[in-house]
């Protein structure tokens, strides 16, 4: 097992949803057009050649870190190289288990049946069934250049979406998978949540919002109140909130008809964060971004080394992990917010 400091480890994906959102606008802007994927269930992965294997680093823990997701004391987090770290009892230690993949990894979830998926770069999607132990290739396409940056599930419905409208999902546990063109202009989709309603959202480049209230079979365009990009949406009690660029935060407490604009106190870009029960939010980012709040305002609590953070999750003892650019930081619960 790796010990893991319980003093501050660290933060973000030191923008890493930000570059690949530069990186990626800069290839649609050579070719004039977003990439466009087959209406096809995806392709067999034994068409294309398998990517390296992960290779076993001494300070994985400490290295970039993009997403993490915690079911009971099992807590899953993953990053660049192709490092996934598994821990067993609730964050106190961890051990670097080996990938069928080297492609920098952005999203992890944790389904109700066990089974983890982990997806990111190269349009890799990875399952586990044995607890984060093993894992394999369920979806790989270098070709796409395009990386897969979101994963949600709710029972059996799954989805997986990424840059240039990359969009996957299943009916079925990830048993089969079929793509799907949901919107013309192609927009990379950051983040999709779902609320207590059973209504999913999908939120992406250019401001482009989406709802569904049938579970994903189809999707209408909500009214947005920005232009630039959100590299996520979330759902705190009965309220959705979206946020991006340079601190931009909206919150909606009509299911995304309507929109407020919160007062965050920071220009950092937000890439990750979690709702809680009481309608409370924190977002976390760029520069060791961390806001907390409720309502149309919410208060900065960020690192003192203003290293940047990806992905949040709360603990059973009501502390936070975080994840980001140097690895993993530990965060006590915030205050309730007033």
């Amino acid at each position: 097992m790796i010990p893991v400091r319980t003093r501050v480890r660290t933060a973000i994906c030191l923008g890493f949803l930000v570059a690949a959102a530069w990186t990626a606008s800069a290839a649609r802007s050579q070719t004039g057009s977003s990439q466009t994927g087959s209406s096809q269930s995806p392709a067999a992965t034994d068409t294309v050649v398998a990517p390296p294997v992960s290779e076993f680093a001494r300070l994985a823990p400490s290295s970039l870190l993009c997403a993490v997701d915690r079911r009971g004391d099992l807590v899953i987090a993953v990053g660049e190289r192709g490092h996934i770290l598994r821990s067993t009892d609730a964050s106190a230690t961890w051990t670097q288990v080996l990938t069928p993949t080297r492609s920098f990894l952005t999203s992890v979830w944790i389904t109700e049946s066990g089974t983890i998926w982990a997806a990111g770069h190269d349009a890799v999607l990875l399952a586990s069934t044995d607890g984060g132990l093993t894992w394999e290739i369920r979806y790989y396409a270098p070709e796409e250049e395009a990386p897969f940056l979101a994963i949600h599930f709710h029972g059996d419905r799954g989805f997986v979406v990424g840059a240039y409208g990359l969009y996957l999902e299943t009916r079925d546990g990830g048993v089969t998978w079929e793509r799907r063109d949901i919107h013309e202009e192609g927009p990379h989709w950051y983040g999709m949540a779902r609320d207590t309603q059973g209504r999913l959202y999908l939120a992406g480049e250019f401001g482009i919002f989406l709802r569904s209230e049938d579970d994903g079979l189809t999707w209408v365009e909500a009214p947005s109140p920005y232009s630039g990009t959100f590299f996520g949406v979330l759902t705190a009690g009965d309220a959705v909130l979206v946020h991006g660029l340079r601190g931009k935060v909206f919150r909606s407490e009509d299911g995304g008809l309507s929109w407020n604009a919160v007062a965050t106190g920071t220009e950092a870009g937000l890439l990750g964060g979690l709702g809680f029960p009481d309608g409370s939010a924190m977002l976390v980012g760029l520069s060791g971004a961390i806001i907390y709040g409720r309502g149309e305002t919410m208060r900065p609590m960020g690192l003192e080394d203003r290293r940047g953070l990806a992905s949040a999750v709360p603990l059973a003892d009501g502390r936070i992990l975080l994840v980001g650019e140097h690895g993993l930081y530990w965060l006590d619960s915030p205050e309730p917010a007033p």
